[in-house]
């Protein structure tokens, strides 16, 4: 007999995915209240104060249910940009991707037509970097990038 594997627990710290679903729906209830849509609103705070609701909401980003559809990034400080990560950087690979994506930031696998800004961390080939200046791409370390990123 064999056991299902349990999802992991849901993080107690909201991640940046999390706080912008919760802004959007805010924004959601603020919006109905002003065209009087009073129930519709009540409902939305109600259910963002709900623990019960706000842990589902926590287990299904934590098994990668993704509240932002494909285009409809907030737009933030990097909006309109594109980055590209290379080498061994500080912090976690996704951490960062999340990071730019959340700013607005579109984040790319390899540099190419369009990459922005190529994001170097430690042992970078020199090939790569090359390219991307050939490419046009603007070559910045992880400090520059998170320089670029507001304080959550």
């Amino acid at each position: 007999m064999s056991r299902r594997k349990k999802p992991k627990p849901a993080s107690k710290q909201p991640t940046v995915k999390f706080n912008i679903m919760a802004q959007t729906w805010r924004r959601v209830a603020v919006a109905c209240r002003k065209d009087g849509f009073d129930k519709i609103a009540d409902s939305i705070a109600n259910s963002l104060e709900d623990e019960r609701f706000m842990g589902v909401v926590r287990r299904l980003l934590d098994l990668g249910v993704d509240p932002v559809a494909k285009g409809e990034s907030e737009k933030g400080p990097l909006t309109g940009m594109s980055f590209c990560l290379t080498g061994k950087l500080f912090e976690p690979r996704a951490r960062i991707q999340e990071l730019i994506r959340a700013a607005g930031g579109e984040v790319h696998s390899a540099v190419k037509k369009g990459t922005g800004y190529l994001v170097t961390g430690e042992k970078v080939g020199k090939s790569k970097i090359e390219k991307a200046r050939a490419a046009g791409t603007e070559v910045i370390d992880e400090e520059t990038l998170m320089g670029m990123i507001p304080d959550e």
